[in-house]
Formats: structure tokens, sequence, C-alpha cells
């Protein structure tokens, strides 16, 4: 997993987007401010379902292009952006971006290994 440091305050925005046969297929962005200290991991996966369980709603009736709240003190949003129909691999097709918050001193040692 690619390391880099951020300031320690201002807004960070990450977008991505999946090309196939050069056409752009899904995607999204998201934002958030930064915070002092904090060490923040991104997750990106192109599946129908995260394996991490979040968020808790129905497959295919996340909502898409919006933050959705998630369970757990050190997730901080889930984004669902959808693949376009005509080029999904299985139904509901998606672009997942979890973003994750650790505080200093805040189960670093046991929860990030």
């Amino acid at each position: 997993m690619p390391r880099f440091r951020v300031p320690d305050t201002g807004q960070v925005t990450v977008s991505t987007q999946i090309a196939q046969d050069d056409e752009i297929v899904v995607q999204g962005s998201l934002s958030w401010e930064l915070l002092p200290g904090t060490r923040w991991t991104l997750d990106i996966e192109r599946t129908p379902e995260l394996k991490s369980g979040w968020p808790r709603c129905d497959l295919g009736e996340c909502p898409e292009n919006t933050r959705i709240a998630c369970d757990g003190w050190y997730c901080r949003g889930v984004w669902r952006f959808a693949v376009r129909e005509d080029a999904a691999r299985v139904e509901h097709d998606s672009l997942w971006m979890v973003l994750y918050r650790v505080m200093p001193d805040e189960c670093e040692d046991i929860c990030w290994k």
C-alpha cells in the first residue's frame, strides 16, 4: 500500500476513475478536512458489495455519489459510484471508496498492524 505525507490541516480531495476500452465507465471523488496528527487510510474496491460489511444497505440500493454513514469509530465514510450498466461485469457493479481515520493515541498499536 503506498503511503505519503499530507499536511496537518486543510482539505484533501481524491478522485478516481476506471476506463475500459478507452471509455470511462465509472468515476468519483470525495473530500474531507484534515486533522493534526491523524492517520488516514482510503480503501478503493470494485465490487457489487463491500467485504467490510459497510454500509448497511441492501445490495444495489445504496445511494450513489454521496457519503454513506458507516459503523465503527475509525470509519469516517463510505462512497459508492455505480459502474455504467453497459460496462458492468456483474449486477450492481460499483466503485467503492472507504475512508478510515485514526487519531493520535487511538488504538493505532492494535488496529492498524
